[in-house]
This record gives C-alpha cells, structure tokens and sequence, in this order.
C-alpha cells in the first residue's frame, strides 16, 4: 500500500503541476490578451483623433474661404464708393476753388463782432495781469 499510495501521491503531485502550468498558461494568455486590446484601443482612438483633425481642417478651410469671398465682395464695395467720393469731388472742384477765390479776394477788412470781443477780454487780462496787488 505504501507503494500504491506514493505513486498515487506522486500522480496527485504532477497533476497539480499540470494544473498550475494551464493557469499560469491561461494568466499569459490573458495578459496578452489586454495588452492586445490597450493595443487595439489606441490604434482606434489615434485614427479617431486623426479623422477629427482632419474635419477641422477641412472646416478651417471653408471658414476661412467664406471669409475671404465676404472680404473680397466688402473691398469691392468700399473700393465702389470711394471712386464715388473721388468722382464728385472731381466734378466739383474747379467750383470750390472759384468760391474760394472769390471769398479770398473780395473779404471784408472788419473784424467779426466776436473776434473784437475777444480781443477786448484778452487786452484786459493782460492789463489785470499787470496791476499790482496789494
């Protein structure tokens, strides 16, 4: 009996080998198995992130298009009305330098009743100013 139970102990002792062999197996394959899938998810999330980024640029590009056809079309108008201002003054002109003429060479030599004033109040300051105080 002593042989038959030190062989059955002996089985009973390799077949726990065994066992601990396929769960150490089965932790390696599980392992792997979530380094894989970290893998896996950071290959989805950069070609997710890389899509985006490519939506915004796409997206940057057509605000920006818009942006500049608004621009264009506003320069143009600008552009529009100042050839307007410059055209009428053009037009106007030899107009404005007659009238300018004519006030320049047939003025009145009096004084404006408010400049007269105005010199009056500056001629006594200046005699205030010099008044000694006492």
């Amino acid at each position: 009996m002593s042989v038959e139970g030190s062989s059955g102990i002996q089985t009973l002792l390799e077949v726990e080998k065994e066992s601990q062999k396929i769960v150490q197996k089965a932790r390696e394959c599980r392992a792997q198995g979530l380094k894989n899938a970290r893998s896996e998810a950071q290959a989805v999330i950069e070609e997710y992130r890389l899509q985006k980024e490519q939506e915004f640029e796409k997206y940057k590009k057509e605000l920006a298009g818009s942006n500049l056809k608004e621009e264009e079309l506003h320069n143009k108008i600008l552009n529009d009305k100042l050839e307007n201002i410059r055209q009428h003054a053009a037009s106007k002109k030899e107009e404005t330098i007659e009238k300018m003429i004519e006030i320049f060479t047939t003025g009145s030599l009096e004084t404006h009743p408010n400049a007269s004033l105005q010199i009056f109040r500056n001629l006594s300051m200046k005699n205030l100013e010099r008044e000694p105080t006492t």
